[in-house]
């Protein structure tokens, strides 16, 4: 195109790109994890419901469901478990993105999906 950038330009443009990315990937990741998560049976989305949706504690979650607080933390645990396993799956599987290039991949999936689950629309879920 002809154009000559200085640095600065340069700069300024790689933060503009980053910040249109952002959350135009988290969205799509977002609704990725909002797949694997509707896969899970309803006892559990009812949990997830009431501790993130409800932002009841764990001893408020086995009380309102009637089961023994263990067994809350335990499918808290496996929920979160098994949406880090899927989701690495269908990054590498379904987007063909490989997690090689990314730095400490397993602390990123984590990380996002322990900030997904406490802002996922449970709302939406029909139970």
């Amino acid at each position: 195109l002809g154009l000559t950038l200085t640095e600065a330009e340069i700069d300024q443009k790689s933060k503009e790109m980053n910040q249109w990315l952002s959350p135009h990937c988290k969205g799509i990741l977002h609704q990725l994890l909002q797949e694997l998560l509707l896969i899970n049976d309803k006892d559990l989305i009812q949990i997830l419901k009431l501790h993130y949706g409800k932002q009841l504690n764990k001893e408020q979650v086995a009380l309102e469901l009637q089961i023994p607080e263990s067994l809350v933390n335990y499918n808290l645990a496996q929920v979160k478990e098994n949406l880090q396993i899927e989701f690495q799956k269908q990054l590498q599987d379904r987007l063909g993105i490989s997690l090689a290039l990314l730095r400490s991949p397993d602390k990123q999936i984590i990380t996002l999906v322990d900030e997904w689950l406490k802002v996922a629309p449970y709302e939406s879920y029909k139970i």
